[in-house]
């Protein structure tokens, strides 16, 4: 019985993955969440680098 039911909520799983590739969905969404995130942290990075440049002595 358990094997059973293990079996659908396998199949379940691959049926709401493989439509949540077809429509971009959720995955997706945090892929692109993610990525926004890192081309923030990298500006804010660059900033830093420049702000501390111009404050350097040398």
């Amino acid at each position: 019985m358990l094997d059973h039911v293990g079996e659908i909520e396998r199949r379940l799983v691959e049926r709401h993955s493989h439509r949540l590739d077809r429509l971009g969905g959720a995955g997706a969404r945090e892929d692109r969440k993610h990525e926004q995130r890192a081309w923030e942290d990298t500006a804010k990075a660059q900033e830093r680098e420049e702000l501390g440049q111009q404050h350097d002595p040398d």
